[in-house]
């Protein structure tokens, strides 16, 4: 559980990151691209499949990647304000509670 948190911890960072260089396209979608990379190895855990939670936060993680990538190679972005919000959205789902797995029992 303490690893799932600091990967969230980190998507959080790495978009906050993106979001103060978003006037740099380039270093915007280095920290994307970073943040990405923390959300496929939360998804290779084994809290990941088993909690509703980590799958609602990895969703809403990709919708605000999404449009922050739109915005971000937009040659006239309208608004970053958006993707400010749903940074806020992700910053305050944490901390999600995490079910331990249940791989060590035996049936």
């Amino acid at each position: 559980m303490p690893h799932t948190q600091s990967s969230l911890s980190a998507m959080i960072e790495r978009l906050e990151t993106a979001y103060e260089a978003r006037f740099d396209r380039q270093a915007c979608l280095v920290f994307l691209n970073d943040a990405y990379q923390e959300l496929l190895a939360l998804k290779s855990s084994p809290h990941y499949a088993t909690s509703p939670d980590l799958q609602t936060f990895a969703e809403q993680f990709l919708r605000a990647r999404d449009l922050f990538i739109l915005q971000a190679v937009d040659r006239y972005p309208s608004n970053f304000a958006e993707v400010a919000s749903k940074i806020q959205v992700l910053k305050d789902a944490i901390p999600i509670t995490v079910e331990k797995s249940n791989t060590n029992q035996v049936s």
